[in-house]
């Protein structure tokens, strides 16, 4: 009997850690997403685009070395930022958008229980 139940929480346990793995793992910004959400082959060419030059503007700013330390931190910010506003803006549509981010919250909430 207590092999029965050590087994069964040993399988809530591994089961509840599983969950919030994927949802640690769970990237909106990724073609995966984009395939979830159904995107148009001119939405996933823009988010290849717009990843395309996010990686070389980054390479960018870590390179330069006229830049201090705080001034790179702020340009990658600055970066980041526009990266998240143009995909969420400017590549997805309003439903897209609504859909992805009540993929985000259910995750996030199954990794708090």
């Amino acid at each position: 009997m207590k092999k029965v139940i050590l087994s069964m929480l040993l399988a809530v346990g591994l089961s509840v850690y599983v969950n919030a793995q994927q949802a640690k793992k769970y990237n909106s910004l990724s073609i995966e997403a984009m395939e979830e959400i159904n995107a148009t082959a001119e939405q996933k060419q823009k988010f290849n685009e717009l990843m395309k030059e996010f990686e070389e503007k980054k390479k960018e700013i870590r390179s330069n070395n006229v830049l201090s330390a705080e001034e790179k931190k702020t340009k990658m910010n600055e970066l980041f930022r526009y990266r998240m506003k143009t995909y969420w803006d400017e590549i997805l549509t309003p439903e897209q958008n609504k859909q992805l981010r009540e993929k985000q919250r259910a995750l996030k909430a199954l990794s708090n229980d």
